[in-house]
């Protein structure tokens, strides 16, 4: 903004005042390219079928909509909310048997699910039943407005099933198992909570690439049938 000062005399308050003004127009400029900005943003997730953009951030979330989580060395682990606090980091290193994709396994905390990926982590919670955990290998700069309409259009045809059926009672945490349960629980950008209907689900691994320069490796999970 303007900081100058007129040095002649009787003219500072006028110029006071004429400095206030053209502060308050760039204000009003600067708010009305902003809401223009995330006007434009709501209209594309609503059309592509993900609801409307989330509040403005400091960064842009990942995917310009899906949350998502970064690696801090992981790999990341999904627990049930009201056990993620007995998770401890020292013991990160014993989930790295479980390969890249998602596997279940059993923790001083509980059963866990893990995705070895050190990715780029998005959450697309598709339904009460079904959510999709997708590690980010490969996306092309430019391609990051299109990766919501990509999802959209994967089947998961020919997705790995794992043998072993994942139980799910309440909200689940997914966070970077290098960080100790505690201070996930403490800090909200270090997780993400997946909201699924109580059950067995069915845990699923497939790799896509919906074009030459996209990679996708997608944890599947859905609620078995009864």
């Amino acid at each position: 903004m303007l900081q100058s000062k007129d040095p002649r005399p009787g003219l500072e308050s006028n110029f006071s005042r004429a400095q206030l003004t053209v502060n308050n127009e760039l204000k009003a400029l600067g708010a009305k390219a902003l809401e223009g900005a995330e006007a434009r943003v709501t209209l594309f997730f609503r059309d592509a079928g993900f609801g409307a953009a989330p509040p403005a951030a400091t960064e842009p979330p990942a995917s310009k909509g899906l949350p998502g989580l970064l690696s801090a060395g992981g790999p990341y682990l999904a627990l049930p909310e009201a056990r993620c606090t007995s998770w401890k980091a020292r013991e990160a290193e014993s989930l790295l048997a479980g390969g890249d994709g998602g596997a279940i396994v059993d923790t001083r905390a509980g059963q866990a699910l893990t995705i070895g990926s050190p990715d780029r982590l998005l959450l697309w919670q598709r339904s009460e039943r079904e959510a999709w955990l997708v590690s980010v290998v490969s996306l092309d700069a430019d391609d990051e407005l299109a990766l919501a309409q990509q999802l959209k259009t994967l089947k998961l045809s020919g997705a790995k099933k794992l043998k072993t059926l994942l139980t799910i009672e309440g909200p689940v945490v997914i966070f970077d198992s290098a960080v100790d349960g505690a201070d996930v629980s403490r800090a909200t950008s270090e997780r993400l909570v997946l909201k699924l209907t109580p059950g067995k689900y069915e845990v699923s691994n497939k790799t896509e690439r919906p074009d030459d320069g996209t990679e996708l490796s997608i944890v599947r999970l859905k609620r078995k049938s009864t």
